[in-house]
């Protein structure tokens, strides 16, 4: 599973890289290095956050799921 994450996670850099490479600037020069590498930074810092709220929006649906079997118990048994 952690590998399959990897794995992923690694084809999504790879398609970010190449569409970077592809925006044009107003000048219709392309990016330079650093600016790519800039930009790939802050697409794995957003990588990050989502991982981290689809954990939370895991952890919630769990909850949930709980509170739903619960009150399916409480209503059969009323």
């Amino acid at each position: 599973m952690e590998d399959e994450k990897k794995s992923a996670a690694h084809n999504l850099r790879l398609k970010a890289e190449e569409l970077i490479g592809k925006i044009p600037r107003k000048d219709g020069s392309a990016l330079t290095k650093a600016e790519i590498l800039r930009l790939i930074h802050e697409l794995e810092v957003h990588q990050i956050e989502l991982e981290m709220q689809q954990a939370e929006l895991n952890l919630q649906n769990d909850e949930l799921s709980a509170l739903k079997a619960e009150f399916q118990d409480k209503i059969e048994n009323a």
